[in-house]
């Protein structure tokens, strides 16, 4: 799995343990000589700003590595050190952080069940060479509980996430205000000239200068783009852009700034252009979730939470979560994945 640091290109700065690394750096390493020589010992290769006071250099320093992909090797080089002795339980912290797409039950209360694909092409976004998740699947699979799992993952890597659908956009032009604005210029926007192609290469390249500029990686989550029976639920101009946006991360200049998550795209396969190599799938199915899946999610849980839940204790509960969710000779309910969710939230609070 991919690990919350050491293969990120963005300090994370919203995780306690980030913000602890550096603030112990700050304190325990003043001297900006010997940030100078830990950060050059670590492959850091553009240089600090001189005169910066110690918080300020050690910031620099740790957003330099990490885009170098070198914050690993600064974290061995004090580990080694024993002079600073009083950093090296915060360091192993680093080393040892855990990555999200592996956490049951995110931080606001949202239990995410099983998904284990889901984890797993989401691990596959942060190479460098995969920037596109397509979510396919019929309704009532739980496709747009993608969102929820991708914020946090996003935010565990220090990046930024917008969430894109029906009611919040309608047409390419409301697309483009979002994110422009997100990016901090939402007067930005190239005007429409020339073709629709035309227009909206302009339009990326444009929001590769924005995001190069704030060094900000925006992962973009676009729901409600399928085709529906009662027609589409957005403009579909909308997809037509985006196909070019997937299209475009084939250049890693531009892909090193965005992921992009399609909720609800149609069909079974991708534009024509597309390199190959850019994009995963994943098809949540609902039947997925059974009673090892629900088993295996409340063990996890009390694991986290040092409570006592033995393997027997958390069949049972799953057996009976799933017999409240689908009652017998009901068939495969179209709200199964919300039924059980619900249940599953009631025995959480007993525990």
């Amino acid at each position: 799995m991919a690990h919350p640091f050491f293969d990120v290109v963005v300090y994370p700065w919203t995780r306690a343990d980030a913000q602890d690394l550096h603030r112990v750096l700050y304190q325990n390493v003043t001297d900006p000589g010997r940030i100078t020589l830990f950060y050059q010992q670590s492959g850091g290769l553009r240089p600090l700003t001189p005169g910066s006071p110690a918080d300020n250099a050690w910031a620099e320093a740790l957003n330099n590595l990490i885009a170098q992909r070198a914050l690993g090797r600064l974290c061995g080089l004090l580990l080694s050190n024993a002079t600073i002795a009083a950093v090296h339980s915060f360091v192993q912290a680093v080393v040892d952080a855990t990555d999200a797409s592996q956490e049951v039950y995110l931080s606001d209360g949202v239990i995410f069940l099983d998904r284990k694909q889901l984890r797993i092409e989401l691990t596959k976004l942060t190479q460098p060479h995969c920037g596109v998740l397509l979510v396919r699947g019929p309704s009532g699979s739980g496709k747009s509980w993608t969102q929820q799992m991708v914020e946090r993952f996003a935010a565990d890597r220090g990046a930024s996430t917008i969430y894109l659908f029906e009611g919040i956009v309608s047409t390419v032009e409301d697309v483009f205000q979002q994110l422009f604005a997100t990016l901090g210029n939402s007067d930005a926007v190239p005007p429409r000239l020339g073709s629709e192609d035309a227009w909206f290469k302009k339009v990326c390249l444009k929001l590769q200068e924005l995001a190069q500029a704030r060094k900000d990686v925006l992962w973009i989550v676009v729901d409600d783009l399928g085709d529906y029976d009662d027609g589409p639920r957005v403009d579909q101009e909308i997809r037509r852009f985006f196909d070019q946006f997937g299209l475009t991360m084939a250049n890693p200049a531009f892909s090193k700034w965005f992921r992009l998550v399609l909720i609800d795209y149609p069909g079974s396969g991708v534009p024509t252009k597309w390199k190959q190599n850019v994009w995963c799938e994943d098809r949540p199915n609902p039947e997925e979730v059974d009673d090892q899946a629900v088993s295996d999610f409340l063990r996890r849980w009390a694991i986290a939470r040092s409570k006592n839940l033995g393997e027997e204790k958390a069949a049972t509960l799953a057996s009976e979560i799933l017999t409240k969710a689908s009652p017998s000779g009901a068939g495969l309910p179209k709200n199964r994945l919300k039924d059980i969710h619900t249940e599953l939230s009631r025995t959480l609070e007993k525990l």
